[in-house]
C-alpha cells in the first residue's frame, strides 16, 4: 500500500473562529488567527480525526498527499516544492452566490452611506479646504452593508481601524514625504501590523494610510485632521448609516460585536 501523508485542510469559509479545534489540538497543529483557525504545523497529532469530527462547522478536513520515493536528499527538496505549490490550488470552493433580497440590501446600503458623506462632501464643504469622502470608504461599504457579519465589518475595525491607520499614514508622509514610495509602503505595512495588534483590521484602512501619502495636496495640508475629518467623521457617519439600516430587516443583525 502507498505511503500518504496527511495534512489538516481548514475552510476559512465555513470556520466560525469558536476555538475548539484549538483546544482540542493543546495549539500544536492549529492556531486562532483574525477569528480563523489556522494550521500552525507546529506539532503533530496522535489522533487528526478528533479534530474533524468535533468542529460543529465540519471546517476542517483530511487531505491525503501520495509520497514518492526519489533518490537521496533530492526527495526532501521534492515533497518542499510539492508541498508549498500544493497550497495555491486551494483547498474548497467559492461560497454560494447570496439571496437575490441580500444582493438588492447591499445595494441599497452601499448607497445610502456613501450618499450620506458624499452629499457632505460636495454640498456642505465644498467652499471649504475640508473633504468627507476618501476612496478607501467605498472599500469599507462594501463591508459594512454587504457583508455585515464579517469580523472584519463590525464597528470597532469600521471606525478603529480607519483612524488608527489614518494617524500611521500621516506619519510616514511627514517623516519620509522626500521617498514617497518608502513613505507609501511604511504606511500601509505598519497600519496592517498595527490593526492586528489592536484588533481592529479593517483593509480598507491600509487604502486610507496610502491615501495620506500619496493623497492630493490638499489631503497634505489637513495634517493630522485628516484623522478627523475626513477618516474619523466619515466613518461614524457610514457607522449610523449601518446600524439604522442593516438592521431593518428581519435577517439581518448588526453588529455582532462592539469590543
Amino acid at each position: 500500500m502507498e505511503a500518504a501523508n496527511r495534512e489538516l485542510r481548514i475552510d476559512e469559509e465555513k470556520c466560525r473562529g469558536c476555538g475548539r479545534c484549538v483546544e482540542a489540538s493543546g495549539g500544536k497543529v492549529i492556531r486562532l488567527e483574525n477569528y480563523k483557525a489556522r494550521a500552525s504545523g507546529n506539532g503533530r497529532l496522535e489522533n487528526p480525526h478528533l479534530l474533524v469530527a468535533g468542529c460543529p462547522e465540519q471546517a476542517i478536513s483530511l487531505i491525503d498527499f501520495p509520497l514518492t520515493a526519489t533518490p537521496g536528499g533530492f526527495s526532501v527538496a521534492a515533497e518542499m516544492f510539492s508541498a508549498y505549490f500544493g497550497k495555491m490550488q486551494g483547498s474548497s470552493t467559492s461560497p454560494a452566490r447570496v439571496h437575490s433580497t441580500e444582493i438588492l440590501w447591499s445595494w441599497i446600503g452601499a448607497f445610502l452611506g456613501i450618499a450620506s458623506v458624499s452629499y457632505i462632501n460636495f454640498n456642505l464643504l465644498s467652499q471649504s479646504d475640508m473633504v468627507m469622502v476618501i476612496g478607501s470608504f467605498g472599500a469599507s461599504a462594501v463591508l459594512i452593508y454587504g457583508a455585515i457579519n464579517s469580523p472584519l465589518a463590525q464597528p470597532r475595525n469600521l471606525v478603529g481601524g480607519h483612524v488608527i491607520s489614518a494617524v500611521i499614514g500621516v506619519t510616514c508622509y511627514q517623516l519620509f514625504s522626500s521617498q514617497l514610495w518608502l513613505a507609501s509602503a511604511m504606511a500601509v505595512a505598519t497600519a496592517s501590523a498595527a490593526m492586528h495588534a489592536t484588533k481592529t483590521l479593517h483593509p480598507p484602512g491600509g487604502a486610507t494610510a496610502l491615501i495620506a501619502v500619496i493623497g492630493s495636496s490638499k489631503i497634505h495640508a489637513l495634517g493630522y485632521l485628516y484623522t478627523l475629518v475626513p477618516v474619523g467623521t466619515g466613518a461614524v457617519v457610514m457607522l449610523v448609516i449601518a446600524l439604522l439600516f442593516n438592521n431593518i430587516p428581519s435577517h439581518r443583525k448588526y453588529p455582532d460585536f462592539w469590543r
